[in-house]
């Protein structure tokens, strides 16, 4: 059945859809106990196909809810001991011993009992009751922080869909600037949730030889990257994804600008001058103990550009601070534009770095249950909203937050 919005999902209480799919549930790799699903209206025909009790007798019924322990035969191999559990009409769960071959001999055997092998993407879409549900699951599968997690699990009970609909509610009752400032909550919140699943950008940058891969390491809190007096250590962009607070980001360490002295020099400049055109953030590292307008003086008015350029998207770091004491710190930082003074060698300020990078990345963290979108379709949606309410077509906008919601299969039993 094929949604508003071009996504394909089937409801698994469409009669038209009689085929049996088996899966499996838990991550590949190696582990004591994995999972297999197997949903479809011929689920536990083909169970009871090979599962057997304990004294040897087939099994004949799973009621929904009960635990059975039982031995599952395979041609060809010895019956394996297996937990079974139908956790809903439809749908059984198979946990079984977690090794890659065990897996494969459960799947294969139900295949051949007739189910069809799919993959866990396809199962979610098939056997979840809502695209919204299954969008929010397949987000959840990629979370990678606590944080992260709990915003989504807030979305899969309900929290954009309800913001949605309150806007509509809001828009019929003839609240036309209401509506628009919710739309437009909406839409900032994307900025956080567009990068749940995809960590926000940072870059470090600058002059060669200001400590950009010492700092680097300080801040992912390992040696990623060889740090060495002599210029021109890092030729290539290398990444590193870490969380701060929660916040999923990956920080990039850069070759440093300076006179190209061979084509090797060039290139690496080019490549750190395409990730600077990539990046949510920029770190431009300069040397504290150097004279602003000395040797890098080329490479400072080529930041001056990128500030100008980037506003917010830029940040400098006076690095190199244990080489001075207080009286040359304070000398050395006028005429500087303002930034945060580390020493990527003693750690000093690095938890201050840290904290203008989240200021900068997130000025404002949705708030618990908060509605956040997290997909491009979601800021289509919203987008499209904002406009008909600023053009004065309050009608189409309910219209199009009503068709959103039906495709997405919203359903009474979501909400709450």
């Amino acid at each position: 059945m094929a949604s508003e919005v071009g996504e394909t999902i089937v409801d698994p209480t469409d009669a038209m859809a009689p085929e049996t799919l088996v899966a499996e549930l838990t991550p590949p790799g190696r582990g004591a106990i994995a999972t297999v699903g197997i949903w479809g209206d011929q689920a536990e025909t083909i169970l009871c196909q090979v599962l057997f009790r304990r004294d040897g007798a087939p099994v004949s019924s799973l009621p929904v809810g009960r635990i059975q322990v039982c031995q599952f035969r395979c041609p060809g191999h010895p019956p394996e001991k297996v937990v079974v559990c139908r956790v809903e009409p439809r749908r059984i769960h198979v946990h079984c011993h977690g090794g890659r071959a065990a897996v494969r001999r459960v799947l294969e055997t139900m295949a051949g009992c007739g189910a069809r092998i799919v993959g866990w993407e396809e199962w979610l879409d098939r056997t979840t009751p809502s695209r919204w549900q299954a969008q929010c699951l397949r987000a959840l599968a990629q979370a990678t922080t606590p944080r992260v997690a709990a915003i989504l699990l807030d979305q899969l009970a309900g929290a954009f869909p309800r913001e949605l609909e309150e806007i509509a509610g809001i828009l019929l009752a003839g609240e036309r600037k209401d509506a628009e400032a919710r739309t437009r909550e909406l839409r900032l919140r994307y900025e956080v949730g567009k990068h749940l699943l995809k960590p926000w950008f940072v870059l470090l940058a600058g002059p060669t030889n200001a400590g950009k891969s010492t700092l680097f390491n300080s801040l992912v809190g390992f040696e990623r990257v060889i740090a060495h007096p002599m210029p021109g250590t890092t030729r290539d962009v290398v990444k590193e994804t870490v969380a701060t607070d929660g916040w999923p980001i990956t920080l990039a360490d850069s070759a440093g600008f300076t006179t190209p002295a061979d084509p090797l020099d060039q290139a690496a400049m080019t490549r750190a001058q395409a990730a600077i055109d990539q990046a949510d953030l920029v770190l431009w590292i300069v040397d504290l103990s150097q004279e602003w307008t000395g040797p890098w003086a080329g490479a400072n008015r080529l930041a001056g550009n990128f500030a100008s350029f980037l506003g917010d998207k830029f940040l400098y770091v006076h690095n190199k601070a244990d080489l001075l004491d207080v009286e040359e710190r304070s000398i050395r930082l006028r005429g500087r534009p303002a930034g945060v003074v580390t020493s990527a060698k003693t750690g000093e300020g690095v938890e201050a770095l840290w904290v203008a990078i989240r200021q900068r990345l997130i000025p404002q963290a949705p708030p618990p249950g908060a509605g956040v979108p997290f997909l491009p379709e979601h800021a289509e949606l919203l987008a499209s909203v904002q406009t008909n309410i600023v053009e004065g077509h309050a009608g189409e906008a309910v219209a199009e937050i009503r068709r959103y919601l039906r495709s997405i299969r919203w359903l009474p039993n979501e909400k709450g």
